[in-house]
């Protein structure tokens, strides 16, 4: 249900009035863009951003990926498993050029760093 902005509407507890205000737009990211009821129907599709932010947030990333290979357990697992051993089933560091929303690339990073942290956990591997 939408609320016009500058409407009251009554709060849950007590009844008593609660003014609606109108936020501002996010005005770039993966923020849904309306469109017009003429245009055909389906999923709203995400607004477009500029090369600049695009390329200050896979800075943030390179640096959030960098802080995760500087860890002792992704040290580990680089002496314990060559590049040309791995499988799908290991962790795989993210893109920080992969235009994803922020979440979907918080998410990837998490999971990452959660493999990791399990692969720390398993006993190490007698040679």
């Amino acid at each position: 249900m939408t609320i016009p902005p500058g409407s009251t509407a009554l709060g849950r507890w007590g009844g008593q009035g609660v003014q609606v205000v109108a936020r501002p737009q996010q005005t770039c990211g993966m923020a849904l863009v309306e469109r017009p009821a003429e245009e055909e129907e389906g999923p709203e599709q995400p607004e477009q951003c500029s090369e600049q932010t695009w390329a200050r947030r896979e800075a943030a990333r390179s640096r959030q990926i960098a802080i995760g290979k500087n860890r002792p357990e992704y040290k580990r697992y680089l002496t314990e498993v060559p590049a040309d051993k791995r499988d799908e089933s290991q962790p795989l560091t993210p893109d920080p050029r992969a235009r994803v929303s922020k979440r979907q690339f918080d998410r990837a990073l998490s999971d990452w760093r959660r493999r990791l942290h399990e692969f720390d956990a398993q006993p190490r591997a007698m040679a």
